[in-house]
């Protein structure tokens, strides 16, 4: 049996007192009276010995606690957590929950450092960490609640902080939850409750179409050699330099810290196959890779890593935070080249200009690899190989969030489709019976198309037709398979009320199904 009750004592002057607290005494799961000092208020009190008497059923009975009792525990007073670990009654590394949080985000980075993440990456989580839980005034675990979250952005969007800001804080503080939560630390996600940070205009990165490719190639090939200073060494970078680093980049999509860490050592371009391989360390997967390059471009790079050491870096960028200005200055040159190819003629120029041909807004080096990208799609590369190509874990990430595409590409497409719904040139067959050139007829119940009959393809004489055409195949061992004849499945391609073309016995969409899954391959092979 539990009580609850006030100790009396006697002070100083040897005169009776009651505690200010309220003690609580209950039997644990061994059976042993245990006395606990609780709050002052008796209602939360009566309210936390009920819970210690549930966690010891629980105990007793070899169950975890529910949602309720997890969030006592994270809410109780730490001299309580450490009495009811002392004496069997919780986990004792709920404790850990206790300890001051700069020693759990310590913890947290030693992990996230233990999967191969960059230093600059742990920095700027750590940093964003450390301020929000500040924001938060989080001294420990049980600190990070909903409500305290919700709070902070409040007050963050009210001191008019970006949306990419501010859900920029609550990715860093999720990942860091994630991890307590799966050692034990916390019981659920308080991340989790929280509701999407909608707004913020966010550019979207697009990709070149293969023309602007060549402008931008053509501009940086014959351009200026830019030179500096980056943490005290001086660096060069000529214009047929960057160009090949471009080209580099749209040949195998390769990242941007990739491209920043190449040496001479990575290119085998010896024999019929020249590749680059990247070991996992320096890949964001933590994965090597095998570029396979193609033979104009390892031609070029050979001749540029000719007189390079091993070691050597294979491009010389210098500092690397001025990169996606070098690529917009580029390809700003390559506009202004585009703008003076219209000559005199006015008309075409002003056409050009309202143009967002080789725009480098929104562009940087990481558009190159969605370039790559978006080409592969372009090529009909199937989506399971680009995924694997682009070295992306999912294949939405691939097409919907890499594959970017211009009002060319589209142009292209409907003319694709154009092209497909054009007369198909008639077989030997149709030809030999004179029937060549004769347009589709939609064959109805009662023999008749739009009203007139049918004639030899319709009615009781395109039936007579069809069940001769029947005893044919079944008097022929492997029926109309072993003649060559397709039959793709399609209701209504054979029998009444359906489309049909002449003499093949085939419907319209059995010759695109099968030119539909006729495979493509690489467009560097």
């Amino acid at each position: 049996m539990s009580r609850l009750f006030k100790q009396t004592y006697s002070d100083r002057r040897g005169k009776k007192r009651e505690s200010a607290k309220w003690y609580g005494e209950f039997a644990d799961h061994a059976d042993t009276t245990r006395r606990l000092a609780l709050f002052t208020d008796r209602r939360a009190s009566e309210s936390a010995l009920r819970s210690i008497e549930a966690l010891v059923a629980l105990k007793q009975g070899g169950e975890r606690p529910d949602r309720d009792l997890e969030r006592f525990l994270d809410e109780v007073p730490i001299r309580i957590l450490q009495r009811l670990a002392e004496w069997g009654v919780v986990e004792s590394k709920r404790l850990a929950r206790t300890n001051p949080i700069d020693q759990q985000l310590a913890e947290f980075a030693k992990a996230v450092k233990g999967r191969g993440v960059s230093e600059r990456r742990i920095a700027t989580l750590e940093q964003r960490l450390s301020a929000f839980l500040d924001r938060m005034n989080a001294r420990r675990l049980a600190d990070i609640t909903t409500e305290r979250i919700e709070r902070a952005l409040s007050d963050l969007e009210s001191e008019k902080a970006a949306p990419h800001t501010r859900r920029g804080y609550v990715q860093a503080l999720g990942q860091f939850v994630k991890w307590a939560v799966g050692r034990g630390l916390l019981s659920s996600n308080p991340c989790a409750g929280l509701g999407e940070i909608r707004g913020g205009v966010q550019t979207e990165r697009r990709s070149l179409d293969p023309e602007e490719q060549r402008w931008l190639l053509l501009a940086a090939e014959t351009g200026d050699t830019l030179s500096g200073t980056h943490k005290g060494r001086a660096w060069s970078l000529t214009g047929p330099e960057r160009a090949l680093a471009y080209l580099l980049v749209l040949r195998t999509g390769i990242r941007r810290g990739e491209l920043l860490g190449l040496v001479r050592g990575d290119f085998d371009l010896a024999g019929d196959t020249p590749t680059l391989r990247l070991d996992a360390e320096r890949t964001k997967a933590r994965k090597a890779a095998v570029f396979h390059l193609p033979k104009d471009l390892a031609e070029r790079m050979r001749e540029h890593l000719r007189h390079k050491a091993t070691d050597a870096p294979a491009f010389s960028f210098g500092d690397p935070t001025k990169l996606a200005g070098i690529v917009r200055a580029d390809l700003q040159r390559a506009r202004d080249q585009w703008l003076e190819a219209a000559g005199a003629d006015a008309e075409e120029r002003i056409k050009r200009e309202k143009s967002a041909f080789l725009a480098p807004k929104g562009v940087d080096l990481h558009t190159l690899r969605t370039t790559y990208i978006s080409d592969l799609a372009r090529a009909g590369v199937p989506l399971a190989q680009a995924m694997r190509l682009a070295r992306h874990s999912t294949p939405h990430l691939t097409a919907a969030v890499y594959s970017r595409f211009g009002a060319s590409d589209e142009r292209s497409a409907l003319d694709r489709l154009d092209a497909l719904h054009a007369a198909p040139a008639a077989p030997e067959r149709e030809r030999a019976t004179g029937t060549d050139g004769q347009p589709l007829r939609l064959v109805g119940d009662d023999g008749e198309v739009s009203g007139r009959p049918a004639g030899r393809f319709g009615g009781e004489e395109s039936r007579r037709s069809e069940k001769n055409s029947a005893s044919a195949d079944a008097s022929t061992p492997g029926g109309a398979e072993a003649q060559g004849e397709v039959n793709t499945g399609f209701a209504g391609e054979s029998g009444r009320g359906g489309i049909r073309t002449r003499g093949t016995g085939l419907g319209p969409y059995a010759a695109l199904a099968k030119r539909c899954l006729q495979p493509l391959g690489h467009p560097t092979k």
